[in-house]
């Protein structure tokens, strides 16, 4: 039996003959680098191409599988800023081979930001991250809806798709790297200390349960429940915003929003009404939680979750209107909005920007800027 080093290192020699110019790097990662490999373990290896593809070579050796496949410096950028699961090839890694001193200080750079990116001050970038990771996890629990009720093997596989997407996202909320494969890593990362409750239990039971419902009500609770940490931790990392912060200069844009409705009530024209209202309620919503609740609310929340300031201030439902085609309560309570909204910017000593002349345009234009 011939050590994986060996059998590697005739492979990187076959690599640079083959490749010659487009050969930049060829690194080894996985558990021989990271010293928890066991005796039948693999060596992980791939190698990095001057242009932005190269050939793949798999061989079967002794029973081992030694797979010589190219990254792009485009891919290992992405893994190095945790946007690929396998940040881990990056970070447990070593270059056995390098085209130039400057390929090598390359490659260190980008090891260099992964811990980088695990420093407190990177701690909103990594929530903003995770919480970007976590709702490509929406897409393939649609796609579970999509599949036949019975085909319990094509649900499970969507199943674990979502458990892959939520581990990684898991492992960024935690400023951390997945050792390995999402499957080897659930241990480790069940352990950290920002983790959905039930994760092994909850992956254990999609493996094993025998009814589709079940398997997509476990991955709904566990997308909850690592929802629920996402926007705890966001909510820690707030620092808060005053009224004059969050709404200086914001008035004229808000306005924009009101001539639109009253155009479309005008026109009768219930999509487009139904469009902008959404849009304006919505912001002003999400502003008014910015200032009173001091979080800066995202897409990631829903309306029900930052409305209750919007609702504070007695303003009215521009929705509810439109739902009854009734354009001429529409305008009314955009009216109303109008005024509530001046009224509360005025309170709260904001400016609304609105310019009387040319001239004051001329000469105050940025004294009004954010």
């Amino acid at each position: 039996m011939h050590d994986v080093f060996e059998v590697g290192s005739l492979i990187v020699e076959q690599a640079k003959k083959k490749l010659g110019d487009n050969l930049a790097l060829v690194v080894y990662y996985g558990s021989q680098i990271r010293g928890d490999a066991k005796p039948d373990s693999d060596l992980d290896m791939f190698y990095v191409p001057v242009q932005e593809t190269g050939p793949h070579l798999t061989i079967l050796f002794e029973d081992k599988c030694f797979d010589l496949y190219p990254v792009s410096w485009e891919r290992l950028n992405e893994r190095a800023n945790y946007d690929d699961y396998l940040t881990s090839c990056v970070h447990f890694s070593r270059v056995v081979y390098s085209r130039s001193p400057e390929d090598l200080e390359r490659f260190q750079k980008l090891k260099d930001r992964i811990v980088e990116l695990q420093k407190p001050e990177f701690k909103s970038h990594m929530v903003a991250k995770a919480q970007g990771i976590f709702q490509k996890a929406s897409y393939h629990y649609f796609l579970i809806g999509l599949i036949d009720h019975g085909d319990l093997t094509a649900t499970k596989m969507q199943a674990w798709e979502i458990v892959k997407i939520l581990v990684h996202s898991i492992a960024v909320l935690n400023q951390t790297v997945c050792p390995g494969s999402p499957g080897a890593s659930l241990k480790v990362i069940s352990e950290l200390p920002i983790c959905p409750a039930n994760l092994i239990d909850a992956a254990e039971r999609i493996i094993h349960s025998h009814d589709p419902d079940e398997i997509s009500s476990e991955c709904f609770g566990l997308m909850k429940r690592l929802r629920v940490l996402l926007i705890e931790e966001h909510a820690k990392i707030q620092t808060g915003a005053t009224f004059q912060e969050v709404f200086t200069s914001a008035y004229p844009e808000i306005r924009e929003q009101f001539v639109k409705i009253a155009r479309a009530c005008s026109n009768r024209d219930s999509l487009r009404a139904f469009s902008a209202s959404v849009q304006i309620q919505h912001g002003i919503a999400i502003f008014l939680g910015r200032a009173s609740d001091g979080i800066q609310y995202t897409r990631f929340h829903h309306y029900g979750e930052f409305k209750p300031a919007y609702e504070s201030h007695k303003l009215p439902n521009l929705l509810e209107s439109i739902e009854r085609d009734d354009f001429e309560s529409l305008e009314e309570d955009v009216n109303e909005l109008d005024k509530g909204i001046q009224s509360l910017l005025q309170d709260q000593s904001v400016g609304l920007n609105v310019l009387e002349s040319i001239d004051d345009l001329d000469k105050d234009y940025w004294s009004h800027s954010r």
